[in-house]
This record gives structure tokens, C-alpha cells and sequence, in this order.
């Protein structure tokens, strides 16, 4: 998809995160085609939208929807949309998103070819933008009048509506959108699609937005279902592939709606899905035991684990994987095993928890560090108490055993430590020693090994200090998330399957103190070289494909795709690659320019493919590769944070109507921390040796 399309779709698509619409006659959704995969429509959003122009936000965005992008093409964005349409996105998002915007797409992690819809400000003459776009006539669909703008944007007018498009080879929805809307309430419209409107009744009326996505099967674009598979999924294991497991009870569900109800500076979302809930998987405990997390936990997310059939699923890895192996001698039975014994006592609730603590033992100018914490529900816990302490000493064992070993350099463990936080046992193993050979820069000082049986939780926690914050809130004696749980418009029910707590804002704060202390201390780890080496596999990323060589056609003639790989879904056999990263191949080795353009790309993020299709039409592919930059991780942070302050989500307990859930973000009111971090490190660790 061309750049402005890019621009405009990255703004709209994710704004599904804070946005969604009701399906009436003044809906967009009576422009959108009835086998709609993805739609977005938000309301009078310029105040939410305008912020997601920020470049890190942007690139987020992008990422989101498929398009992933560089820092750098943020400005050439910008400079096209003026180009485009002679606004910049911040204006082009007053004027012509005042009212209503939607986003049209094939579905989810197939929104490259997607469509924008817009109804401008009352203010706003159509006809006079047209005008001053000085936009070419282009041919009519149906009664509708059609113009092309730069870059190959579409652009069609009709009853008060924008609607935007990619004209370049290869787009299709385009065209297809402008074809069902000329045929008006004839045609087949979305605003009329059966299971469209009964999700619409599952929801709180006269939303401020909407987004629907289908995730099963659908004709797209005229091509059924049970056609060949196509560049483009069709099936509900491609976008599972394309997409992270949906939460709780919406596993396998094959649609989704969400639509948003604003209430000053709080989004609340309700999402519902088609088809049966997911049962249960018992417990009640999940709901109090996030909500008696400390205050100022950073992230927390709680749900049901199947700890048996975790461990079930281990025993079908290699043979000679190293979990595999260690679990089949941590189940050797046996009196002196405690492994099976710590197992039984475990039930489903399960959270888990991130914080921020400050260690000693390094530079006292470092930012707090990040610190987790595991807390397992149990029925049992003094059988816990005993078989967790047994098992880290005879893992303790086993360690200083091999430390023994000459010229092994492996520095030797410490007993473990008794202590006592808020009335409660604790227990403490410091691997400090351990830090020595990976900390050369000495950012993070201490990490231990520390747990306590807290009543009916076990908590295991990387810092004491950490579990002691944790401790303390349990007991009541230090402020949990009590007001995090406050935001919500209905209490979290005990039988929830799913919980998650983000607080953006503080993380946003931390990551910027991050970020100001390696520009002074360590500038050449925010570079992205730095970290592409440095990544699995180092420099050698593979796309997924098979392909034989045309050398006098001078292109690479792809025979399989790996459909789990990240070509998936963007190639298929009988495409040619006949370029990469811009340039065509110009010898008669295509494999060998392919694989230095794979090592030479310019962003490690992703590559871009010149793709000559079974058609003989020439199409741009871009590609997303795996990898890691933990700083644009940290700059997107911050970023985000910047504009919202606390996020929860969780889910409604089962329902034979289909599963529901229920999210709620608070907006950010001002740059000031929710809270501050501590400065001075507490050193609970020896020095290192």
C-alpha cells in the first residue's frame, strides 16, 4: 500500500484500541462490503487520534497493522500526505476525521490493501478539497465520480463521504469497495450482515466507536473459502498465525466486536465474540489476588494454568531438548524428590507481576530495575513451603557440585538465607555471583531467588525487595491496586478467566529515565547495529520460502512457503522475487543477491521484496522479520505512556450467548508521574566477588 494509505490506516486501524461505532443509517458501515474482514469506525475521535501522530506512537501503529516502518519514514510520510492531499496529518485529522472515520480491510494481518472512509466536518467543502487537491478524473463507478490523487491514492466521492484507497497494482479492495457501493442497498452492505447486527445487540447501545474482525473463514473479495489458498489468509489458523491467542473465553472464537463508551478522560471497551464461551477452568482467586498486588506494579497479569498439562506438553519436545530433561529428572519418583509433590499442590490461579526496584552493588546514577514476581494459588501450603525449599536446595546442589569441577570458573552459591517481611517466612538464594560474567556493564547489581507462602499463594519474586513490596500489600500494609480496579463500569467477577493490569504511564517514565542514562553512559547501545547481532540466529534471518533459479529471467521462482514463517500469508508458490530492498536482480545468481540483501537490508525489522506475480504484475512485499531493539522498545514505551496513564482488561465469567470482556483505559491528564521511584540503591547482596 502506497505511503498516504500507509499513513491514514496506521492512524485508524489501531485507533480500534481506543475506538468503534454503532451500525445505523448514518453509519459508515453502509459503505462497507458485506464480506468486510476488518472494520473501524470511531466518532468525533480527532482529540484521540491527533496523538497517535507522534512518531514512536506511529511506528507502534504501523507495526500493528502489518506495516512495519523506520523512524526516518515518518518525515517522508509526512511530506507525501502534504503532497497528497497539501495537509499534514494532524489537519488532515481535524478536517476530515471530524465526524466519522472508518477503516475497511480484508481482515486482521491482512490490512496492507485497506480502504479509509471518512465523512469531513460540515464546515468542510468536499467539492472544494477536490479542487484544491487538483485530483485527475478518473473513471466512474457506477453514478459515482472517481479521481486519482498522488502516489496512486484513490479518491471517490459520495453522499458527504470521502472514501480513500490504493489504485497501484496489485490493490483490489479498493475497486471492490466502490463497486458494492454503487449498488447501493441492492449490493450487500456490512450495515446489514446478520452476524454484524446480532454482535451489536450484545452490546451497550449508542457507542462512540467500533471495531468488528472476522477471524474464520469468509469470502474475501469474491474468492469462497474453499478456493486455493491465496497470498492473502482466508482461514482461522492463518490469522492465528498473523495474531497473538485471543484472552480467556474468546480461544477460538471466529468473530470479534468492540465498541467504545467514553466517559471523560476513561475509554471503556466492551468486546464480545460469536460462538460458545469457553469453559471455565476453575478458581476464584484470580480477581483478589492481582487486586492485592503493590500499587505500583508496572505491569500484572493473572490467568489459569493447566500445570499438569503444561508439563505434559514439555514431555513431547526432543528428546534431548534441555527442559525435557530436566523435567524427567525432576520427576524421578522417589521420597527425596519434591518435584511431584510441589505439582499436585498447585492450583490454576496463577499471576504474574512486574516492578521496579533499585539494587545496590552498581552505578548508583542507574534507573530502578525491573524485577518479576510468580504467585500460584495452592490449597496446600505447607506441603508448598516444604517442597519448594527442598527442590532449590537440591537444584543449589547440583550447581556447586558442578562448580567443583577444575578450571571450571564457575563461582560456587550460597546457602539460602531465612528472613521475615509483614509476619510471613521468606526465603532468599542470592545469585549475585552468577552476574558477574554477563553484567559487564554492572546495570543490573543483585537478583536473587526469593519465596515466601503467603496463606493460600505461593509467591517466588527475582528481588527481596520486590517480594517484600509484595508481602507488605497483601498484608494490607501498603496501598495494592485497589484504584486501578476502580476505573472499571462493573466489578471484575471471581470467576474471571483473564486479567491483565498495564500501568503505561509509569512505565513510560521509567523507560525515559532509561533511555536519558544510556544516552550518557552507553550511546552505542541505542543504535539498532548494535542489536542485530546480538539477536537469534545473529545476522541470518530466514523468510520461509523455497524457490529454484531462473537465471535468464534473472528471479527466484518460489516453490513453497513455510506457513509458519513470516512469508506466510504475503507470498505463494508460483511468485517470482525479482528485487530486494529496491533494486532488481542484476546477475544471473538471484540466490546469492537474495541472501546479501537479507544480510544488507536496511531495517533489521523487515525486508522489502520486488514480487512478479502469476499474473506478470509487479508488486512491492514487505516483509516482517523477527527481531528484537529492546530501545525502540523503550522509545515506543514512552511514547505510549505519554498518552495513556492505566489500562486493565478482564473477562466476563462464562455465557451461553457467547464470551464477553471488558477493557478500560485512562487517558493521560498530565505529564506528572502517578508516582516516584526510588533513587537510593538498598543493597541486600554481598559484593560481588
Amino acid at each position: 500500500m502506497k505511503f498516504v494509505l500507509r499513513i491514514i490506516a496506521s492512524s485508524v486501524v489501531p485507533a480500534a484500541l481506543c475506538a468503534g461505532v454503532a451500525a445505523d443509517d448514518r453509519s459508515l458501515a453502509r459503505l462497507a462490503p458485506a464480506d468486510t474482514g476488518l472494520f473501524v469506525e470511531v466518532i468525533r475521535a480527532e482529540d484521540l487520534l491527533v496523538p497517535l501522530t507522534e512518531t514512536h506512537v506511529w511506528l507502534t501503529l504501523a507495526d500493528l497493522a502489518g506495516q512495519p516502518a523506520k523512524e526516518s519514514d515518518a518525515h517522508e510520510w509526512r511530506a507525501r500526505i502534504k503532497q497528497t492531499i497539501k495537509m499534514d496529518p494532524a489537519e488532515a485529522i481535524r478536517q476530515l476525521f471530524a465526524r466519522r472515520v472508518a477503516f475497511v480491510g480484508q481482515g486482521p494481518g491482512r490490512a496492507q490493501d485497506g480502504v479509509v472512509i471518512c465523512r469531513p466536518a460540515p464546515k468542510v467543502d468536499v467539492n472544494g478539497l477536490v479542487r484544491r487537491w487538483s485530483a485527475e478524473s478518473a473513471p466512474k463507478v457506477g453514478d459515482m465520480d472517481v479521481f486519482k490523487l498522488p502516489n496512486n491514492v484513490g479518491l471517490a466521492v459520495y453522499d458527504g463521504s470521502l472514501i480513500f484507497g490504493d489504485m497501484g497494482a496489485g490493490s483490489r479492495m479498493f475497486a471492490h469497495v466502490l463497486t458494492e457501493v454503487a449498488k447501493g442497498r441492492r449490493g450487500r452492505i456490512l450495515a446489514d450482515d446478520p452476524l454484524y447486527t446480532s454482535l451489536l445487540r450484545r452490546v451497550p447501545a449508542d457507542p462512540d466507536g467500533i471495531l468488528f474482525a472476522r477471524l474464520s473463514p469468509i469470502s474475501v473479495l469474491g474468492v469462497p473459502a474453499s478456493a486455493p489458498a491465496t497470498s492473502q489468509p482466508t482461514t482461522l489458523e492463518a490469522f492465528r498465525q498473523a495474531m497473538p491467542e485471543l484472552p480467556g473465553p474468546f480461544r477460538g472464537s471466529p468473530n470479534l466486536l468492540m465498541v467504545l463508551h467514553r466517559e471523560k478522560n476513561l475509554l471503556h471497551f466492551t468486546a464480545v465474540g460469536s460462538g460458545a464461551s469457553q469453559p471455565g477452568r476453575g478458581g476464584d482467586r484470580l480477581p483478589a489476588q492481582v487486586r492485592s498486588l503493590p500499587q505500583r506494579t508496572l505491569l500484572a497479569t493473572g490467568a489459569h494454568v493447566d500445570f499438569p498439562a503444561l508439563i505434559a506438553a514439555a514431555q513431547k519436545l526432543p528428546r534431548r531438548n534441555l527442559m525435557r530433561v530436566v523435567l524427567n529428572l525432576l520427576r524421578i519418583e522417589g521420597p527425596l524428590n519434591p518435584f511431584r509433590p510441589l505439582l499436585n499442590a498447585l492450583e490454576s490461579s496463577t499471576s504474574i507481576a512486574i516492578g521496579a526496584v533499585a539494587p545496590g552493588n552498581r552505578d548508583p546514577r542507574c534507573p530502578p530495575m525491573a524485577a518479576a514476581a510468580v504467585i500460584i494459588a495452592t490449597d496446600k501450603p505447607v506441603a508448598v513451603a516444604q517442597a519448594i525449599e527442598r527442590l532449590v536446595e537440591l537444584a543449589v546442589s547440583v550447581y556447586n557440585l558442578g562448580a567443583l569441577v577444575p578450571n571450571a570458573n564457575t563461582p560456587r552459591l550460597p546457602e539460602i538465607v531465612k528472613k521475615q517481611f509483614a509476619g510471613v517466612d521468606v526465603r532468599q538464594l542470592d545469585l549475585g555471583a552468577l552476574l558477574a560474567n554477563i553484567d559487564k556493564a554492572n546495570l543490573i547489581g543483585e537478583l536473587h531467588l526469593c519465596w515466601a507462602v503467603d496463606g493460600s499463594a505461593l509467591v517466588v519474586a527475582s528481588h527481596i525487595d520486590w517480594l517484600e513490596q509484595i508481602l507488605l500489600s497483601r498484608a494490607g500494609k501498603a496501598p495494592d491496586l485497589s484504584t486501578v480496579f476502580d476505573l472499571v463500569q462493573r466489578p471484575v467477577p471471581a470467576g474471571s478467566e483473564t486479567l491483565l493490569v498495564v500501568q503505561t504511564g509509569p512505565i513510560s517514565d521509567l523507560a525515559g529515565m532509561w533511555l536519558d542514562y544510556l544516552r550518557e553512559t552507553m550511546p552505542h547501545v541505542l543504535s539498532e547495529r548494535y542489536w542485530r547481532g546480538r539477536q537469534p540466529g545473529g545476522l541470518v534471518v530466514k523468510i520461509g520460502i523455497d524457490g529454484t533459479r531462473d537465471a535468464d529471467e534473472r528471479r527466484l521462482v518460489i516453490t513453497r512457503v513455510d506457513q509458519n514463517a513470516p512469508a506466510a500469508n504475503l507470498l505463494q508458490p508460483g511468485d517470482a522475487l525479482i528485487g530486494i530492498n529496491g533494486r532488481r536482480f542484476a546477475t544471473s545468481q538471484p540466490i546469492k543477491e537474495f541472501q546479501e540483501g537479507m544480510r544488507q537490508r536496511p531495517n533489521a525489522s523487515w525486508v522489502t521484496l520486488m514480487v512478479q506475480t502469476k499474473s506478470n504484475g509487479v508488486v512491492s512485499k514487505t516483509i516482517p522479520l523477527p527481531f528484537v531493539d529492546p530501545m525502540e522498545l523503550m522509545r515506543r514505551a514512552r511514547a505510549i505512556g505519554k498518552i495513556g496513564q492505566r489500562v486493565i482488561y478482564y473477562d466476563d465469567v462464562p455465557d451461553p450467548a457467547g464470551p464477553r470482556g471488558f477493557l478500560t483505559v485512562e487517558l493521560r491528564a498530565s505529564q506528572k508521574p502517578l508516582f516516584s521511584y526510588p533513587k537510593q540503591p538498598a543493597s541486600q547482596s554481598e559484593p560481588r566477588p
